[in-house]
Parts: structure tokens; sequence; C-alpha cells
């Protein structure tokens, strides 16, 4: 009996012993789950704020762009209304811009052409205009447009004309100044 109660001790010894292990391990990998998670966790969070950080820079630059574009394509009709003219139109097609110019904008471009109508047949046309934004600063632009110019019934004399534009911050869009940069005709060496 004394050898029943030995072996009887002895299994339930090791086996107290190896659920012990057991539960010790258990304990450890839990601890270690929740160490992990909570790294995890903080990982998770700091991205998440990243990405909230990065969103909103995101957002904000997207918010400039679509402000620059919208004000792009405003400079962009204007320049489509003013410059085609023809000798009928030379002096009228300020009239359609008047309410998107500053006052001193409208007398500048006035003061740059003749104050008679031509007495001849005259043709300007735009072929082409491109608006590009002027660094980062979503108010100022540079209009680039290739323009065809018939006097008389001479031929088409294509040239580029090239302006600085200043957009007034605010709604509406007014154009609060425009510099010429110049004009490039090309020419050919005979």
């Amino acid at each position: 009996m004394n050898l029943n109660r030995l072996l009887v001790g002895s299994v339930l010894g090791l086996l107290f012993l190896v659920m012990g292990g057991s539960l010790f391990l258990l304990v450890r990998e839990n601890h270690d789950l929740k160490e992990a998670a909570a790294t995890e966790s903080q990982s998770i969070a700091f991205e998440d704020s990243y990405s909230s950080e990065e969103t909103e820079k995101l957002d904000q630059e997207e918010e400039k762009q679509t402000d620059a574009s919208a004000k792009a394509l405003f400079v962009e009709g204007v320049f489509q209304q003013f410059l085609p003219y023809t000798e009928d139109t030379y002096l009228s097609r300020f009239d359609g811009v008047a309410d998107k110019l500053d006052d001193a904008v409208l007398d500048q471009l006035k003061g740059m052409v003749a104050t008679l109508e031509p007495g001849i047949r005259v043709q300007n046309t735009v072929q082409d205009l491109a608006v590009y934004t002027k660094g980062t600063n979503t108010d100022h632009f540079l209009v680039v447009a290739r323009v065809s110019l018939q006097v008389g019934e001479g031929i088409d004399s294509v040239y580029t004309q090239v302006y600085q534009v200043t957009v007034a911050p605010g709604e509406p869009y007014i154009i609060k100044n425009i510099a010429s940069l110049g004009s490039i005709a090309p020419f050919e060496l005979e």
C-alpha cells in the first residue's frame, strides 16, 4: 500500500509540475501577446494620426489645386473673349469682360489699342491658349496665346503673346493685373 501511495503521490506530483509549467508558459505567452497587441495598437494609432495628418495636407493641397484650376479656367475664358476680334469688334471686345477686370486693368487694355476702329479688314484669331500657374501662388498665372493676325488682304501673321496675370483673392474672380511680357514671332532665314 505504501508503494501505491508513493506511486500515486509521484504521479500527482509529476502532474502538478507539468500543469504548473504549462500554466507558467500560458501566462508568459498571454503577457507577450498583450505586449505585442499594445505595441501594434500604438503603431496603428501612430499610423492613423500620421495618416490623418497626411490626409489633411493632401486635402488642403487638393483644395488649393482646385482653386487654382478654377481661377485658371476663369483667366482662360477672359482671354478667349477679348483676344479674338475683327474690325467690327476691335473696340467693343472689352465690353464682354469689363465685369471680370479691375477698372485699372480695363483702362490699361483699352489704352494699348487705338481709339478708333480700323478702316481696313482686320481679323485676330486665337489658335492656341494655355494658362499656367506661377509657382505655388494660386493667384498668379502665365498666359501663352498663339494668335493669327490678318490685316487687309495680306497673309496671316502667326505669333505668340505672353502675359502675366494676377487674380484678386476672393470671389467673384476679378483680374487685378495684366502685364504683357512680349510677343514671339517666328522668322525664317533665306
